[in-house]
């Protein structure tokens, strides 16, 4: 129950009460009614019943643990304390080329299809020549009710010299 004063004097009462129901679970169903009552104890007629649903928080993002440069490809792991009830998703940034060839805006593209829950790895098959180049990676969560992370955590690679490992 909640009960909310206002003040005697009706030009110094607020034209509406708002009130928050902070200790709710995600995704329940909860019912409310109104009923006003005076200085004497005499309680209005109840509102009708007003339903609500909390909101569940979406997932957290997953923390990186390495980008590793492999002969032919990147190996790419994260960890997230849920990792068994998430599925990710991993987006390469790719440079642009204008008309000429010369290097333009870049773009995230998506390299995986969303990973069943538990996956904590994702191997990138990339081409040998962008294989030496700088490259970054981010990525996607969600959970069971298709929410998605706010956040999308980017890890960096370097670039390395031609003929470098």
């Amino acid at each position: 129950m909640h009960i909310e004063t206002v003040l005697d004097d009706p030009t110094l009462r607020s034209s509406e009460v708002t009130w928050s129901d902070v200790k709710v679970r995600g995704l329940t169903d909860y019912f409310y009614r109104i009923v006003a009552v005076d200085e004497a104890d005499n309680a209005s007629v109840p509102s009708g019943i007003m339903q609500g649903r909390a909101y569940q928080k979406p997932p957290d993002p997953p923390v990186w643990v390495t980008a590793d440069r492999q002969h032919s490809h990147i190996l790419l792991e994260w960890t997230h304390p849920r990792i068994t009830e998430l599925s990710f998703r991993i987006e390469r940034q790719e440079r642009m080329t204008d008309a000429l060839g010369r290097p333009g805006r870049t773009r995230w593209v998506r390299i995986s299809d969303w990973l069943e829950g538990g996956t904590g790895t994702f191997m990138d098959e990339i081409e040998n020549t962008i294989l030496s180049t700088g490259l970054t990676y981010r990525i996607e969560t969600r959970d069971s009710l298709q929410q998605v992370a706010f956040e999308k955590p980017t890890i960096a690679v370097p670039e390395v010299a031609i003929g470098g490992d």
